[in-house]
Parts: C-alpha cells; sequence; structure tokens
C-alpha cells in the first residue's frame, strides 16, 4: 500500500505518468542503456510521485540472481556465532547483497528445513557455520544447485569448500604457553566427538605435552560437550581424578568457564594456584573473573572470507569449479587473568622452556618491508597472526596534518610513540594535548612515552606530518595510563669502538607496565649492535627471559640500511636480513645480531613482550668472548690465527 492507501503503484502507471513505455521505465531504473537525461529525469520523478517500488521478486527471475545469500548457523545464541554473523551480513551488505539467516538450534533437522527454504528462495549461496554435520547433511548440501561454503567444519573427503582455523595449532600455542609459565601436571576437558574441530584440538593439546616430555599420567583428558555445566563437570572430575593438577586447558571458552566455577567451588584460586586457558575468545571470555586467557579464532575473518568466496562463485561459477578448497586462518593467544606461574611442585624443579613452534617455519618471514602510507597512514603492520607469534602487536603510521589514526577499545596494553612531528593523542578520558619533541629520530631527547590500559579507545591526530608507533601485547598485572616525559628517559651510551651505541629506555623492565618493554637504539655507521649475539627464546628465570622481540628501523640517510643475522645454533632458522628505511625484521626467537654499514647511521625501535616482564639473556657461546673483548685495544692472534 501507498502512504495515501491506494495499492502499490505498477510499472504502468509510472511509464503514463513519465509519457515514456514500461521498457524505458526498466531500462532508467536498472541504470542501463542511453536514455536522454529529460528522460530519466521524468521516469525518476513519476517513480517519486506513484512510491512506486519494483518488484524483487520479478527482477530476480530476469536477472537470474535475487541477490541474496542464506546463513545457517548451528545455534545463534552460542557466543561463538554473533561476530561472525555479523562480519558476513556487512560484508555482503557492503557487495550489495542481503544475508538470510538461520539459526538451527542443534536441531538436523531444523537446520535441513533451512537449507530446502533458502534454495526455493532462490538464494545465490548459502554458508553453513556449524559445529557438526552429519553424513545426511554433507549429502543434503552437495546436491544443492547453488554454491556452499562451509565455516568452522571440515567434512572429510567431501568436495566443499571450508574454512576452519588451525585447531591443533591453536591447542599447541595453548599448552606452550602454560608450560612458560611453569606447569607440568595439566589437564585437558575435551570437546564432543560430533565436533569436527573436537579431534585436532585434542591432538594438538597430546602433541604438545608429548614434545614437552610430559609423561600420560601428568595430562588427563575427560569429555565434555562444549558447554558451561559440561566444563563444570569436566573440571571437577580431573580434579578427583588428578589433585595435583595446576592447570586445565578447555576445548573452548565456555567449557573454561564452566571449569572456573568448578575451580571456585573447590576453593582453587585463579591465577594463584591453578590456571584455565579456553579457546574461541568470545565476550564473555573478558567479562568473567578472572578474565579468561584463550585462543582467540579470526571470528569476523571467516564470515567475511565465506562471504568473498560465494560471491566469486557467483560471478565465476567455473573459477572454483567447485572443489574442496580449504582455507586455514590462524590463531592468538590472548593472555588475560586465569593462567599465571606455577605453584611450587615439592621435589620436581621446573625445566626451562624453550620458545614454542617450529622454526622453519619463520623462513622468509622475517622481513616486513615499508609501504607508501594507506588511506589510514600505516606504513607497515604486524600482528600475532600474521607474525606467527603471540605478544607482539605493531603499527606504524606516517599521518599528514590533520589526519587522524585510531584504535579501539581492548584487552591489550599499548603503547603510543610519536617518533617524529607532533600530534595530538588521547585515550579514553586522558588527554595528553599535543607531543612530539623532534623533526627526525635523530635529533636530540627521546620521545614522550604514552602508556594505555586495557579497555581504553585511542584516538590520534597528526599537527604536523608526523611518524606514530602504537605497539600492543596482552595486558599483564600491571595496568596504567600515564604520559612519561622525555626528560625522565634514561639515555645509554653502551659499548666502546666498533660496539658503542645510544640507547633511550623508552619502557625497560624497571618500569611500571604490564607486559611491553620498548628501547630506541642509535648506532652510528661501521658499528655494530644487539652484541655480541644473543637471544632471550626461553623462559629460564634469571638466566633467561622468553621475550618476542621486533625491530622498527630508520636512517639517517633515507636510502641507508644495515643488516641483520636471526638463527638458531642448530641453524634450523638462519637468515641475512638487509632492513632498509622504515622496515620491521621479526625475532620470534635466535641470536639476532645488528651491523650498520659505514656511511649509514642506524636508528631502530625495539618492542619486546612475553609471558613476563623480566629482560634476560643468553649469549651465543661461539661468541661469549667477545662480553670481555675491548675493541679499542690491539687484539693477540688466537692459536692457529697468526
Amino acid at each position: 500500500m501507498r502512504s495515501d492507501g491506494q495499492p502499490p503503484a505498477t510499472i504502468r502507471e509510472v511509464a503514463l505518468r513519465a509519457g515514456v513505455s514500461t521498457a524505458t521505465v526498466s531500462r532508467v531504473l536498472a541504470g542501463i542503456g542511453n536514455s536522454r537525461p529529460e528522460t530519466v529525469a521524468a521516469v525518476l520523478a513519476a517513480v517519486e510521485e506513484l512510491d512506486y517500488r519494483p518488484s524483487g521478486i520479478a527482477r530476480s527471475l530476469k536477472m537470474k540472481s535475487t541477490q541474496t545469500l542464506g546463513l545457517i548457523v548451528t545455534d545463534i545464541q552460542n557466543p561463538f556465532f554473533p561476530e561472525l554473523v555479523q562480519a558476513a551480513d556487512d560484508a555482503a551488505r557492503a557487495l550489495g547483497y542481503t544475508m538470510l539467516l538461520g539459526s538451527a538450534a542443534y536441531d538436523e533437522e531444523r537446520s535441513m528445513r533451512y537449507l530446502d527454504l533458502m534454495v526455493d528462495r532462490r538464494v545465490d549461496g548459502i554458508i553453513v557455520a556449524s559445529s557438526q554435520i552429519s553424513e545426511q547433511h554433507w549429502a543434503r548440501l552437495l546436491r544443492a544447485p547453488i554454491p556452499v561454503v562451509v565455516v568452522n567444519a571440515e567434512p572429510a573427503g567431501l568436495p566443499v569448500p571450508v574454512i576452519v582455523s588451525d585447531n591443533e595449532g591453536g591447542s599447541s600455542l595453548a599448552v606452550q604457553h602454560l608450560l612458560e609459565l611453569g606447569h607440568r601436571h595439566i589437564g585437558y576437558i575435551r570437546g564432543p566427538g560430533a565436533y569436527t574441530a573436537a579431534t585436532p584440538r585434542l591432538e594438538g593439546f597430546l602433541g604438545a605435552c608429548a614434545d614437552a616430555g610430559l609423561a600420560p599420567d601428568w595430562t588427563p583428558v575427560v569429555r565434555g560437550e562444549g558447554q558451561v555445566d559440561s566444563g563444570e563437570r569436566g573440571a571437577a572430575a580431573l580434579l578427583e581424578q588428578a589433585p595435583e593438577l595446576t592447570a586445565i586447558a578447555c576445548y573452548n571458552d565456555l567449557t573454561a568457564i564452566g571449569a572456573l566455577r568448578a575451580l571456585r567451588a573447590a576453593g582453587r584460586r585463579v591465577p594463584d594456584d591453578f590456571s584455565v586457558i579456553g579457546f574461541d575468545d568470545i565476550d564473555a571470555a573478558a567479562w568473567v573473573e578472572p578474565p579468561l586467557t584463550t585462543v582467540a579464532q579470526q571470528k569476523g575473518e571467516m564470515g567475511r572470507s565465506a562471504v568473498r568466496w560465494l560471491i566469486e562463485s557467483i560471478a565465476a561459477p567455473a573459477s572454483r569449479g567447485g572443489g574442496a578448497e580449504r582455507m586455514v586462518l590462524p590463531v592468538s593467544l590472548r593472555v588475560r587473568g586465569s593462567t599465571g606461574p606455577a605453584p611450587g611442585i615439592s621435589g620436581r624443579a621446573v625445566a626451562a622452556v624453550p620458545h614454542p613452534g617450529d622454526p622453519a617455519r619463520h623462513r622468509g618471514r622475517l622481513h616486513r618491508r615499508a609501504a607508501a602510507p594507506a588511506p589510514d597512514g600505516t606504513i607497515v603492520a604486524v600482528d600475532p597472526a600474521s607474525a606467527g607469534w603471540s605478544y607482539v602487536d605493531f603499527a606504524a603510521y606516517r599521518l599528514r596534518p590533520g589526519q587522524p589514526a585510531s584504535r579501539p577499545a581492548d584487552d591489550q596494553e599499548r603503547l603510543v610513540l610519536v617518533l617524529e612531528g607532533r600530534a595530538a593523542v588521547r585515550a579514553g578520558d586522558h588527554d595528553f594535548g599535543v607531543v612530539g619533541s623532534r623533526v627526525s629520530v635523530f635529533d636530540g631527547p627521546p620521545p614522550p612515552v604514552i602508556l594505555v590500559a586495557p579497555g581504553l579507545p585511542i584516538e590520534i591526530v597528526a599537527e604536523t606530518e608526523a611518524l606514530v608507533v602504537v605497539a600492543a601485547a596482552p595486558a599483564g598485572p600491571v595496568r596504567r595510563t600515564a604520559c612519561v616525559p622525555p626528560e625522565e628517559i634514561l639515555v645509554e651510551a653502551r659499548g666502546t669502538g666498533q660496539t658503542a651505541r645510544k640507547i633511550h629506555h623508552l619502557l625497560p623492565p624497571t618500569a611500571e607496565a604490564g607486559r611491553l618493554i620498548a628501547f630506541e637504539v642509535f648506532t652510528p655507521g661501521g658499528n655494530w649492535s644487539s652484541y655480541p649475539p644473543h637471544k632471550h627464546d626461553t623462559e629460564d628465570p634469571p638466566t633467561e627471559a622468553r621475550l618476542e622481540e621486533l625491530y622498527f628501523y630508520r636512517f639517517a640517510k633515507p636510502r641507508g640500511f644495515a643488516f641483520q643475522r636471526v638463527y638458531t645454533l642448530d641453524r634450523a632458522l638462519d637468515e641475512s636480513l638487509a632492513p632498509g628505511d622504515g622496515d620491521v625484521v621479526l625475532v620470534p626467537f635466535g641470536y639476532h645480531p645488528v651491523g650498520a654499514p659505514a656511511g649509514y647511521d642506524c636508528y631502530y625501535l625495539n618492542i619486546m613482550a612475553g609471558p613476563n616482564r623480566a629482560w634476560h639473556f643468553t649469549v651465543d657461546p661461539d661468541h661469549a668472548w667477545l662480553m670481555n673483548w675491548a675493541p679499542v685495544a690491539p687484539q693477540a692472534a688466537g692459536p692457529g690465527e697468526a
């Protein structure tokens, strides 16, 4: 009905009002053809006057497309799915599609009815976001006459495109985190066998425990159902079965929330004498007390990628060929308040824990080159998922006068540095005004250091052209928002001769902060720094700390470069890099000396973070003699060197 109560206008009425044919009205509304401007104006005026709405069904029959997609989820009440659904809907809308949503409520018949309904409604493609899908359901999907993409579940041997997370790697990451904290008696509450993620997550847990040399009776496993109540029952069963446990890893966050309840009922204090870690990073993980440490899936990216795949298949069906393509999204660790150091265990010393992961997987991924500023000013960025690590997040911005940059409130501790130029910085209700003390990083004093506690959004607006860095890490026990002025930052002259360099202790280990550590290092051309070669990839206090490290480079001459080698003693990782101006080098583990070629004075910003905020390192034993070397004094030839 129209606003005046009359029946809806027809295309014939629009044509009569505009004085044209119905075919002309169709061409104008479809945006095709070459109608004269006055004809287009007459048609649009008639449409407005008559409040005409084209028939979507008729249009779809003509175009053989309804511009709609279907999305079926296991249960919309499961807190894993809302972020995925929202991201998929946003992506579809941005591409001109409408999303139809069906929630199966864990009912297979209901799910299949939704599938049939969406096919009947002529949707252009379907996304199935599910934890479990039966063989009967798979068979129905394969018979669907439209493209289908499955998210969060993985059919065995069936030609359906799937998007999943690195479930096995995520469980391994959770175990490595607990090992780094000294835990050796670790229980696991697994997911139900019908959930396709349950098996790889269990395999990741068992594999990581075996690799660490933990005996099977130190790592008991009980069955769960992926819900809060089953997590509570599972944790109670583990405590009864193995009272010596000091940590529990869980199939998902709902299970972990239930485990927290059971531990509280049993009088166990988390994280003082017991640690719990989940999987998924649902919103509730940050709301429970204590906030839950978890393995984060890229739920939003799952939804966006599924939409992209569907629309590519719709636009060019032959391009994908209906094959069983598989996208595996990396996961990352979100360290919050439910994990802490293991309590002392009588009669057994806690062994050192090496950096998790295979060094070989970092080959070719350590050097990130700077690019021209993106629309938001970003020139280089690294997040834990892309770096293959757990703690350090980093972005550098080149901002024009008046250009803003921002970061949303989350559970990360952040560090804001205006390295060059001037910019206004605000974090929540904390207004730091305009900060910045130098035109170039090579000019005089250190920059002001702005530390931002979790939960505060950051807003930056450049007053002049500015180089701004925002680094982040999971929040630690200290949560502080403050600005440290340049005059309070320690400036150190370190080394002599060819090892001489200057260091600004921006956020040293002794500073009041959560996990982040930051230094500026100035190395004259011809000199060496991060030298003698040392590493900090093993949690073995007080001998060595486990810290991820990032280098952000600048040079006094724009064409300058440095040499940096990142290697392990067994040479499983051994890369020699030549970072240029604005580039980043990642040091996930291993030794990492830096050389500045003669004529090219070198600056780098070090950002470090790890499970504990301490900087202890071990020097390469082959080069330990350099610790006592006086480079300005003549050196006698060693045996066989004359």
